[in-house]
């Protein structure tokens, strides 16, 4: 796992949604290309966390009072005239009941509605860095080790598929992270993709990214996702997509529910 619990880095993050991007892109792909096979799995999902109503009250306590404390944080730090007092007034109305909220916001809705990881945090997440054991008796590392740039570690397959390794030389930084992979799928739900992607936005990454990098970010997931949706449904370009794929549609979602994120960050 990455060593830090939020406030990931960069590297890990882009890692982390491209991850993701890949994930929603394979479950649209088979939504677009298998609807029955896709649906018959999504018949079998059950809501894991907001199907009832909520009856530990402390806890309800605690739901409803955190969102207020950090709209108040807001109101009181350096950032407080970069954000309209009408807009956190609307916020405020909208948390009088996070638990309802929460629920409205798990419904699927299309056509973007696409099955869930439902809890995709860094503590769900493995990485794999530069300094990856290297191979029992040989002193080589699979291609998994890296991405793009190590050429020198690509790997090749001979005739019967099975996989042969080019030798590890060197290592340019062992903490650096290459890879990531998901785990722990208890909540999977079909629902908006934004479920996802704003759940790790605002509770895994730092300020300093989310403010400098924020459509870097987010244009790595999309770019992910409808490359990946494009080579399953067999278009050659994203842009042969339906139009509810594009870019602009996205950021609609995502804008529509960050307060998801931001419910559960709070």
């Amino acid at each position: 796992m990455a060593p830090m619990v939020v406030n990931l880095p960069l590297d890990y993050i882009m890692l982390a949604v491209t991850e993701l991007g890949r994930f929603h892109g394979e479950c649209y792909g088979m939504k677009e290309a298998r609807r029955p096979q896709f649906d018959s799995i999504v018949a079998k999902f059950k809501e894991s966390r907001y199907a009832a109503d909520i009856s530990d009250l402390t806890w309800k306590a605690v739901m409803t009072v955190a969102p207020k404390r950090a709209i108040k944080s807001l109101q009181e730090s350096r950032f407080q005239g970069l954000v309209p007092a009408a807009y956190l007034e609307k916020l405020a109305r909208l948390y009088a009941d996070p638990w309802e909220h929460a629920k409205r916001k798990v419904l699927p809705r299309e056509p973007l509605a696409v099955i869930c990881h439902g809890d995709y945090l860094r503590n769900n997440m493995a990485f794999r860095y530069e300094d990856a054991k290297v191979n029992n008796k040989s002193g080589v590392v699979p291609q998994s080790a890296s991405i793009e740039t190590e050429p020198n570690r690509i790997l090749e397959t001979n005739k019967c598929a099975m996989p042969t390794w080019r030798p590890f030389t060197r290592t340019r930084d062992p903490d650096r992270p290459t890879q990531v992979m998901m785990f722990d799928f208890q909540t999977l739900r079909y629902a908006s993709p934004m479920i996802d992607y704003t759940v790790f936005l605002a509770n895994s990454t730092g300020y300093a990214e989310r403010e400098h990098q924020f459509e870097t970010i987010f244009r790595t997931y999309h770019r992910e996702l409808v490359q990946t949706v494009a080579r399953i449904v067999g278009v050659s370009d994203p842009s042969e997509l339906p139009p509810y794929f594009s870019y602009e549609s996205f950021h609609r979602e995502l804008a529509e529910y960050y307060s998801y994120g931001f419910n559960i960050a709070s």
